[in-house]
């Protein structure tokens, strides 16, 4: 019942963006013991076994998705503000640069 608590609040909070990178850490810790409990692809054989790895995969591509948004670089983190100004210096410096060589026609660098 209280898995079911977890994945309904922490669901609604993924999706509305209030506190989104706990509710997605949360989500992610709630998805490993429950893909190898409910998934146990190496426990059968034939058709079966291809239906719980395809289960087994989609919840490993649903942790990673859960990890990157619990772990990404926000817009408000000062590491990404200040990439985010050299790339813009940089292309403004590259751009004036060529525009003042003078020479027309002439194709931009590889």
């Amino acid at each position: 019942m209280a898995g079911r608590a977890l994945q309904l609040v922490a669901g609604i909070a993924l999706v509305i963006g209030w506190h989104e990178r706990l509710a997605a850490l949360l989500l992610a810790l709630f998805l490993i013991p429950a893909t190898l409990a409910a998934h146990d692809f190496w426990a059968y054989h034939g058709p079966e076994l291809q239906g719980q790895l395809a289960n087994f995969l989609k919840n490993v591509a649903m942790f990673g998705g859960l990890i990157f948004v619990s772990f990404r670089l926000g817009p408000g983190t000062p590491t990404s503000q200040k990439k985010d100004t050299f790339q813009a210096d940089s292309v403004m410096r590259s751009t004036r640069n060529l525009s003042t060589s003078g020479a027309p026609g002439r194709s931009l660098p590889v």
